[in-house]
């Protein structure tokens, strides 16, 4: 669920994030390397920081995983709007090429 929030320049790194990153992280490359399909879904109260978690998430690949996202389109999403990271930067999605 998208939520209206105050602009923000700090993601705090929360310990449970290192731990839920990494375990995540290792589970994507897992199936990726077999070529499996796979999901990820986070849940949990409103209000826990699920969505500073995708956030938190996003900037890590960003930063540290630059080999790794070679590899592969990292396509994030937010409502009905999907960008892609290409170029050091995110560039709005048409709705035709998300679907294909």
């Amino acid at each position: 669920m998208a939520h209206n929030v105050d602009a923000k320049t700090l993601i705090i790194e929360r310990d449970c994030y290192v731990d839920m990153y990494r375990l995540i992280l290792e589970g994507a490359k897992m199936y990726l390397k077999k070529e499996a399909g796979a999901s990820i879904h986070v849940s949990g109260n409103p209000g826990i920081g699920k969505s500073q978690f995708y956030l938190y998430c996003i900037l890590r690949l960003i930063l540290e995983e630059k080999e790794f996202l070679s590899k592969y389109e990292l396509i994030i999403n937010f409502k009905n709007d999907y960008f892609i990271y290409e170029s050091d930067q995110f560039k709005h999605l048409n709705t035709e090429d998300v679907n294909r």
